[in-house]
């Protein structure tokens, strides 16, 4: 029976002693695409009256993460959740510890193995399956308050990153279009445009990082596009950086460049 003082983190046995009730996590990482995903995929020993998947529901903790939680007792367990850009920037301080724990052990695992030479390897995902205390997900108190601007806003921002990035189609050579940068800004534009106005902070990282990456002949266009992705990290500097992408290149070369890297 269910020790309902405890909820679902302890079970009374038979032996009226008690047991932590442990969960079966799966957790996977592609490297190709730097995501990763896990679930629950059991709870042992499950209590008679325990059902995993009644009370959850989704949630988008910003553009890049989305968790399933299961309510129990007046309070939250993650038992399902991806993350975009696993590997960029700090943990995810809205998931629970041991996620994060696990995430970050399979993408240093990957980081110290080199790229296989066959492509069809580079498509299988990293997995690991764990047995951890039920409790251990339980969803962590807020140290940061989810960030969201109106819908009209984030518009906004995808209208102007749009505008920039239909211009460097028809600055860039086919070349530099192959290059990871312009990838990465479409990238960045599908993340806030299915965020419905959540940050994307780590997508935009990643763009960043994809930009240093990629030699344009066009240093104005490129200024530009690490000027625009470094604003929006921070939702606070979304409206400049609406303005950002819509300047000409005139404009864009009389800002000096020490105020670019600073802001990157």
């Amino acid at each position: 029976m269910v020790n309902r003082s405890h909820g679902v983190e302890r079970l009374t046995v038979e032996d009226g002693s008690i047991e932590p009730v442990k969960a079966e996590l799966v957790v996977k990482y592609r490297r190709l695409s730097d995501t990763a995903i896990g679930w629950v995929s059991s709870v042992v020993p499950e209590p008679g009256d325990f059902d995993l998947h009644a009370d959850s529901h989704r949630e988008n903790l910003d553009a890049d993460t989305s968790v399933e939680w299961k309510t129990v007792d007046g309070r939250d367990f993650a038992i399902g959740f991806q993350v975009m850009h696993a590997s960029v920037g700090g943990r995810v301080t809205s998931l629970p510890w041991i996620v994060n724990e696990i995430i970050h052990e399979l993408v240093e695992a990957e980081r110290s193995t080199p790229r296989p030479d066959d492509p069809r390897l580079m498509l299988k995902a990293t997995e690991r399956v764990a047995s951890v205390d039920f409790a251990a997900l339980v969803r962590p108190p807020s140290v940061v308050a989810k960030q969201s601007v109106p819908l009209h806003a984030a518009k906004g921002v995808e209208a102007s990153l749009s505008e920039l990035i239909a211009r460097l189609e028809k600055t860039l050579s086919p070349d530099e279009k192959s290059e990871p940068g312009l990838p990465a800004l479409r990238d960045l534009l599908s993340s806030i445009s299915g965020g419905r106005g959540l940050s994307s902070e780590r997508t935009a990282e990643a763009t960043l990082d994809a930009l240093l990456r990629s030699n344009w002949s066009n240093r104005s266009a490129w200024k530009q596009a690490r000027l625009v992705t470094s604003q929006l990290r921070f939702q606070p500097s979304w409206p400049e950086a609406i303005q950002s992408a819509l300047m000409s290149h005139d404009d864009v070369d009389a800002i000096d460049d020490d105020s670019v890297d600073e802001e990157a």
